[in-house]
């Protein structure tokens, strides 16, 4: 009721503007003859019968907005059309209509009974809403209004251009409250299961978009978002899977875990599993490990996860991954490992000796990141013991205290090796490794942790007599 009356309202508003259009045709017209008369005064040699390309232009605008006033319907479809071969012409003639064009006139179309004016004009809507500058002018006509109303009951194309419409207006965040509170989220989300295959990957963009505003997740669970992303990530376009992935990770990455657990109880784990295997990109495989990784804040979905093999493929990629799918791997792998009672199955899953490998890679925060993940899955005999099979693990971990190297912190390499201090054999062994000089140098630095690390390994006595020579 209130959105027919909307559009009521907006319908008499616009009868009301096109009273003074007449007048204004002419003032528009005198002006322009003015302008053409006074620069060909200035300009001689210029042809009379020319006038300015600029002027022109602005011109042209605003004939397309006065056939769209007062033409028949045969009269309206061919200026939509030509307006939009027009705004085709970049980013210029996109910034033109939005300054001269009547805006509200256009926006008014998008309500039309008849479904090739709406398809039509929600064309032009679409493009211009790619402009930052259109954003801000059609969200203050109006624009989401009648452009949710398509979603409900135009045709597929335009379905298809008002989300995409839609897609560019909620990048920002305030256009996504608008678009929220105007009952958007229900209709997005019947697009995703019922829309052409563009408009699904825009619904899910949307859904996206909106996503990423922690007040808004809840509604998104509440309005069927969830299900009908989940249903994108298993059977939707390669683009629509990745929107409807993203999506998922912003509405898991919050402080409420019914979210998480309503992404669970759906299938969304095991779907992006499935999708994770056959990710077509880097980004594509990052994006479902943060949300996989996200989803892992609930103990009962991280236990979900390593008994469905997550921790497996983690450690494929860790293996045969781009440095940034590596690292987000082995970030994953850290927050799976914080489980006490996970830690043992996380290491028995094969990610140790990649993770070890990655203590010698040339970028430091991948270094880290598996330095990190180490430090928490050593406090496990069974990893330590897998752990200390590889030749040079002590030795990349020591290696990683050298104070010289200042673009790694300390902390994490020193938890790692704290967790193997309780064994005489793994003692000497990174006594061995040379940690002794880079720890007595870290603890002059009065680096956290280091003084505790070396008296861990054996090095008290040498400790105190160090720390007699320096007061002395």
């Amino acid at each position: 009721m209130q959105s027919n009356l909307d559009a009521l309202v907006t319908k008499l508003d616009l009868h009301l503007r096109d009273l003074d259009v007449v007048k204004g045709g002419i003032r528009q017209h005198e002006r322009a003859l003015a302008i053409a008369i006074a620069t060909s005064t200035e300009n001689p040699n210029q042809n009379p019968n020319e006038k300015p390309q600029k002027n022109h232009r602005k011109e042209q605008v605003w004939d397309f907005f006065s056939k769209l006033r007062i033409g028949n319907t045969e009269v309206k479809k061919a200026t939509l059309e030509a307006l939009i071969q027009y705004l085709r012409e970049g980013e210029k003639a996109v910034l033109l209509v939005g300054h001269e064009g009547d805006l509200p006139r256009l926006i008014h179309l998008l309500d039309s009974s008849l479904q090739v004016i709406r398809e039509r004009a929600a064309h032009a809507v679409s493009m211009l809403a790619m402009e930052d500058e259109c954003k801000k002018a059609l969200m203050a006509e109006g624009a989401h209004p009648p452009l949710i109303r398509i979603l409900e009951s135009g045709n597929p194309h335009a379905k298809e251009k008002a989300a995409l419409a839609l897609l560019e207006l909620t990048y920002f965040s305030e256009n996504a409250h608008a678009v929220a509170s105007h009952g958007g989220i229900p209709l997005l989300a019947k697009l995703c299961s019922h829309g052409t295959p563009a408009a699904t990957e825009c619904a899910a963009g949307t859904l996206r978009n909106l996503a990423r505003n922690e007040h808004i997740r809840r509604l998104l669970s509440e309005d069927g978002a969830v299900e009908a992303l989940i249903g994108l990530v298993t059977c939707g376009t390669s683009q629509a899977q990745e929107q409807a992935a993203e999506a998922l990770q912003y509405l898991a990455s919050g402080k409420d875990d019914r979210i998480r657990t309503h992404i669970a109880r759906h299938g969304g784990i095991q779907s992006l599993l499935v999708f994770l295997k056959h990710a077509p990109s880097p980004k594509a495989q990052g994006t479902v490990i943060c949300t996989l990784s996200n989803l892992a804040t609930s103990a009962t979905n991280a236990k979900a996860l390593v008994s469905s093999g997550f921790v497996t493929q983690l450690t494929d990629l860790l293996n045969t991954g781009s440095s940034s799918v590596q690292q987000l791997a082995a970030s994953a792998i850290c927050n799976l490992s914080s489980y006490i009672d996970l830690k043992k199955q996380v290491g028995e899953a094969g990610c140790i000796a990649p993770l070890t490998k990655m203590l010698e890679a040339k970028d430091s925060s991948e270094q880290e990141v598996a330095a990190q993940a180490l430090s928490t899955l050593l406090l496990v005999n069974s990893n330590r013991k897998e752990f200390c099979k590889e030749e040079k693990g002590i030795l990349r971990l020591v290696q990683l205290l050298d104070p010289h190297n200042q673009s790694i912190g300390k902390r994490f390499p020193m938890s790692a090796l704290l967790a193997l201090s309780g064994s005489s054999t793994y003692r000497k062994r990174i006594m061995s490794a040379g940690a002794r000089p880079h720890l007595e140098k870290l603890a002059e630095m009065n680096v956290a942790g280091a003084k505790k690390t070396l008296d861990k390994i054996g090095g008290k006595k040498l400790l105190s007599i160090f720390t007699r020579h320096k007061s002395s």
